[in-house]
């Protein structure tokens, strides 16, 4: 099982790298957060403890308040990863223009979400949230780079097959 949390978690990213990508706001959730979302996301709901729901309750106005520090609208995701398999994240692709969107988008039925979640709470670790400033990329020209060694290794087309 890799280890928690991975080298690749944006929260474990260096500041220069940081810098070198989109202006964001993070915050690590409670682990009582991360047992409500991901009960409230319902996939391996049996995992998480029901003892923690009503923390969610304030977990959407502390969203807002670092989505106005943002432009409009915030790219949501874990620092794991996003939650880019459920329909709701494909209609609005992502995107969170309030705090309770972003907490729907991130408890939409993600397995991706259960997984990490799971993963987090199992480790007592605290997932962090990032609201990642809007880009309207198109298809095309989304890329992923690869760094080994502290160099840029390879970059590669994230639609590769289109």
């Amino acid at each position: 099982m890799p280890e928690i949390p991975h080298p690749t978690w944006l929260e474990c990213w260096p500041p220069a790298l940081h810098d070198c990508s989109f202006p964001h706001r993070a915050r690590p959730c409670s682990l009582g957060e991360a047992h409500a979302l991901g009960r409230r996301n319902g996939i391996r709901i049996h995992r998480f403890s029901p003892d923690h729901d009503a923390s969610l309750d304030a977990l959407g106005p502390a969203l807002d308040t670092e989505l106005q520090t943002l432009p409009p609208g915030a790219f949501v995701r874990l620092g794991s990863r996003s939650p880019k398999d459920t329909a709701l994240a494909l209609l609005q692709r992502g995107r969170a223009w309030s705090g309770a969107d972003a907490v729907r988008l991130l408890t939409a039925g993600s397995l991706r979400m259960a997984v990490d979640l799971d993963r987090c709470v199992r480790a007592g670790y605290r997932p962090w949230i990032y609201l990642r400033a809007w880009q309207a990329l198109p298809w095309h020209g989304e890329f992923r780079a690869f760094v080994q060694g502290g160099r840029v290794a390879g970059i590669s087309q994230y639609f590769h097959d289109n």
